[in-house]
């Protein structure tokens, strides 16, 4: 649903820019949904639930002041 206020023009104001909370909810779906990103106390947990369709996820995001790099494939998942 997010990502369709901005694709579809739902609002009738997308040509004048895009939306950026729109645009935080679409990459929490991805990372937090598609990824299985989540915290559980001091500890970083992937679970990732990619679709049959896809061949990876790759996403940037900072933990505990550490940069991370996060590709996550069907059959593994990688950090840097």
């Amino acid at each position: 649903m997010a990502a369709e206020v901005d694709l579809s023009d739902n609002m009738g104001n997308a040509a004048r820019g895009l939306h950026m909370a729109t645009m935080g909810g679409v990459w929490q779906a991805a990372v937090m949904g598609f990824g299985g990103v989540r915290r559980h106390d001091e500890t970083l947990v992937l679970d990732p639930h990619l679709p049959a369709e896809w061949s990876s996820l790759s996403f940037a995001l900072r933990f505990r002041g550490a940069r991370l790099r996060i590709t996550v494939r069907p059959a593994s998942s990688t950090s840097r």
